[in-house]
């Protein structure tokens, strides 16, 4: 016959036991003992002695069983039971109707989180595509007005030369053209003095653009050697590059001076007419 007290801790994980055994031997034991329950198995221990004799005895057993097939599917049945409830509600069993599990309001707040930080980000697609269209926009209307600007220039420059010197807007500014047998004496680099009423003009424009680099070019036709028509045209683009600057026009604006003799050529070289275009003067005021 057994007597005595038993009495579990954290959640029946451990088990203290306190008590008396009466024998067949009419003996009475004193036993104490303490448990350990696992998910699988169980651990016991025991300490008995005599209160009858001088002499106790103790004695430790131990118990290893494992749980029954039937313990061991009622506890994943209630482990299983127990993760369906939580992902269906949101909330652990035992827990206070109308609050959440720890796990589930975090999760919640998470995926809140996460969806209003996608719709920050549409929201900058948006204005970032609004930006851009009105980037373009705004870039369209400058180059329009450039465009008119520039448009306006080109008149402006024409109504202020002779009809002797062309006015062609091009990528890299404007170019200002006139014929050599005009400006100079026959196979001369020698300006002719009815001449410098018109390079007086042109310097006056081209100090209109105080920011803008100028190139002055000489070309010739293919009627003489490549040597001479190199030699002459090169003569002719310093002789219109003094002059001007003599005018007025800054020598550091100057960034090229060269004669490219019969090369570039604007028209045939088998007329006369063509010849006499081919052989001119180019000054480009850069943009």
């Amino acid at each position: 016959m057994r007597l005595g007290v038993e009495y579990y801790l954290f959640d029946k994980l451990l088990g203290l036991r306190f008590g008396y055994i009466y024998s067949s031997l009419n003996q009475f034991l004193l036993t104490a003992g303490a448990g350990v329950d696992l998910k699988y198995l169980s651990i016991n221990y025991a300490y008995t002695g005599s209160i009858n004799d001088y002499g106790h005895w103790i004695s430790a057993n131990f118990y290893f069983w494992p749980k029954t097939p039937e313990e061991i599917t009622k506890t994943r049945e209630q482990e299983l039971s127990k993760k369906t409830v939580t992902e269906k509600t949101g909330k652990l069993p035992g827990t206070v109707p109308g609050t959440e599990a720890p796990e589930a309001r975090e999760n919640k707040d998470m995926q809140i989180e996460l969806l209003n930080t996608k719709l920050e980000l549409e929201k900058l697609k948006v204005q970032t595509l609004e930006l851009e269209r009105s980037f373009r926009e705004s870039m369209a209307e400058l180059e329009k007005m450039k465009f008119y600007s520039e448009e306006k220039e080109l008149e402006n420059i024409k109504l202020r030369l002779p009809e002797t010197v062309s006015v062609l807007k091009t990528e890299r500014g404007f170019i200002l053209r006139f014929g050599c047998d005009g400006a100079f004496y026959q196979d001369s680099a020698v300006i002719k003095t009815a001449f410098h009423a018109v390079l007086d003009k042109v310097a006056e424009i081209i100090k209109q653009y105080p920011g803008s680099g100028v190139r002055v070019e000489g070309y010739g036709d293919a009627s003489v050697t490549d040597e001479k028509n190199l030699a002459l045209t090169q003569a002719k683009a310093s002789g219109i590059a003094d002059y001007l600057t003599i005018k007025g026009v800054g020598e550091q604006r100057f960034t090229l001076i060269a004669g490219y003799g019969s090369k570039n050529p604007i028209d045939t070289n088998n007329t006369e007419a063509g010849r006499a275009r081919n052989r001119r003067i180019e000054i480009l005021i850069i943009k």
